[in-house]
Order: structure tokens, then C-alpha cells, then sequence
């Protein structure tokens, strides 16, 4: 279906946007619909990483162009496939860049300076980080800890321990899957430093990081002074261990987990859970 895009479209790869829905954690967790003042914050925040990302994005393909013309599936590309010139896209990533840095400014200096290390961390990961196992994926992961982290200081709120050790425990969980997915689905044709992983040690780290990710959410919403102050959040906890094993079955059942984006679209008991894990949050939160 994305090969169907246009490739102005397929470049900024939108349906991984689908991330930085994490800017909005805080705001669902400490009930910011209750302020109505800081709905656009986080909406100008979320843009503003949704720019930024798409800019890496095109980042990654202007530095991968040569390796990606010898990939099955991202030869398909557009940069590698030559439906759009190297320049016209050097020049796309400046515009997404500063729009991006711009609508961060307008919340706070906070947030800028979050995108900022947000910008460094990519740098950081495309010239050296993504061919370190273990250490790409925990680069990965801070980059999802920034966006939560971002989406506290847009609506200027303390941002929880919890929130960090969650959403870092799930990230590693889906980086390591990603990785697992990808290993399997190239076998040989994968990329030199992913080879440097084996389907063995990828097993054992899934099942590490799930296991973590599903304790830590349970402390979280039984024990945490939100969980106590907001007793209908325990409620979200078998919603959240049901979409880790879909996830689990997908990836070792099916060899599925390359394209988390992609997947949480394709798999309608994922997406379920998905929306009713924030129906039921937005209840919980709002019942006290």
C-alpha cells in the first residue's frame, strides 16, 4: 500500500508518526484535558517531532542511498529508486528541520531544547550507533523516552519516573523485535551490522524486555500515586499485557514486527487495543 504513495509522501514517512503520539502520555496521564490551554501545546509539540522525525527520516535515506539500491525492499525507496533527486530531498529535510525546530520554540524553550538533543541523537545514531547491537536499540529507545519526555514540559508538568521506565521498557521491546523481524525476513540479505544479532540472543531480549515492560506497567497501575489516586487505572493493566502477547504471537508466530508502524494498522486486535487502552485511561483519569 505505501509503495501507492506518492513519493513526496513515501519520503516523509508519515505512518511513522504513529510514535510520537508519546508526546500526549503526559497529557493523558495527569488528566490535561482539564486545561484546555494546553491542548495546542502538545498538538504543537507533536507536529513539531512529526516534522523533525520525517527530517531524519530523509536524513537516513540520503546517507543509506547506495546500500539501500541493493535492498529487495527499500531499493524501493524513493531517493534509492531515483523518483526524487538527492538534492530536491537534502532540500525537503532543511524546510521539515527548521518548521519543526519553529513550531518547538512556540511552546517553550523546554521543548526546544528536548527536540534539540532529540536532532543530536539521530545524528549520533546515523553516523556510528545503528551498526552497535544492542546500543542502536537503546539509542532508539531514549528517542522514545524524549518524545514522552516533551510532551511533560509542553504542558509544563512534572514528568514521572514511571513514565520514563515504561515507555523505555517498551521501546526496547519493539526495537529488539524490529530487529528480530528484520533478521529473519533477510536471513543473508540483511545488512552487515545486523547480522552481528542472532535470532537466539533477539529471542532472549524479547522475552526480557516484555517481561519487564508488563511488571513495570503493573507497579504502575496498582501502586504508583496516579494508580492510588485514580483506583480505575488497574483496569488498563490487562489491555496492555493482552497487546504484549498479540505482539509476542505476530513476532514469533508469524515472523512479523520489521514495521511496528505498519503492523499496529494491519492488525485490527492491536489497534483495538490501542484505542481502548485510551478510552479506558480517559476514564479512569477523569473518575476522580
Amino acid at each position: 500500500m505505501l509503495i501507492l504513495m506518492p513519493p513526496i509522501i513515501r519520503l516523509l514517512r508519515p505512518h511513522q508518526w504513529t510514535k510520537n503520539l508519546l508526546v500526549w502520555a503526559p497529557f493523558l496521564f495527569v488528566a490535561g484535558w482539564r486545561n484546555p490551554g494546553a491542548v495546542p501545546l502538545v498538538w504543537l509539540a507533536f507536529g513539531a517531532f512529526c516534522f523533525v522525525s520525517s527530517a531524519t527520516y530523509v536524513c537516513n535515506d540520503l546517507f543509506d542511498v547506495e546500500r539501500d539500491r541493493n535492498h529487495p525492499r527499500k531499493s524501493l525507496r524513493p531517493i534509492a529508486s531515483g523518483a526524487i533527486p538527492k538534492g530536491l530531498a537534502a532540500g525537503i529535510a532543511v524546510v521539515l528541520l527548521v518548521l519543526g525546530l519553529g513550531m518547538a520554540v512556540r511552546v517553550n524553550q523546554q521543548t526546544m531544547s528536548i527536540l534539540t538533543g532529540y536532532v543530536a541523537l539521530q545524528i549520533a545514531y546515523n553516523c556510528g550507533l545503528k551498526n552497535e547491537p544492542v546500543l542502536d536499540v537503546f539509542a532508539i529507545a531514549t528517542g522514545f523516552v524524549l518524545r514522552a519526555l516533551a510532551g511533560a514540559v509542553a504542558i509544563s508538568v512534572s514528568a514521572s519516573g514511571w513514565l520514563f521506565a515504561c515507555t523505555g521498557l517498551f521501546a526496547l521491546f519493539i526495537g529488539f523485535a524490529k530487529r528480530r523481524g528484520e533478521l529473519v525476513t533477510l536471513g543473508s540479505e540483511a545488512r552487515e551490522s545486523l547480522t552481528r544479532y542472532s535470532a537466539k540472543f533477539l529471542d532472549h531480549a524479547l522475552t526480557i524486555t516484555s517481561s519487564a515492560t508488563l511488571v513495570c506497567y503493573a507497579l504502575y497501575a496498582i501502586s504508583s500515586s496516579t494508580a492510588l489516586a485514580h483506583r480505575g487505572l488497574v483496569l488498563t493493566l490487562p489491555v496492555v499485557a493482552f497487546a504484549l502477547l498479540r505482539y509476542l504471537l505476530l513476532v514469533f508466530g508469524r515472523d512479523e514486527g520489521s514495521d511496528p508502524d505498519i503492523l499496529l494498522f494491519k492488525d485490527h486486535q492491536l489497534a483495538v487495543s490501542l484505542v481502548l487502552f485510551v478510552v479506558t485511561s480517559i476514564w479512569a483519569m477523569a473518575g476522580s
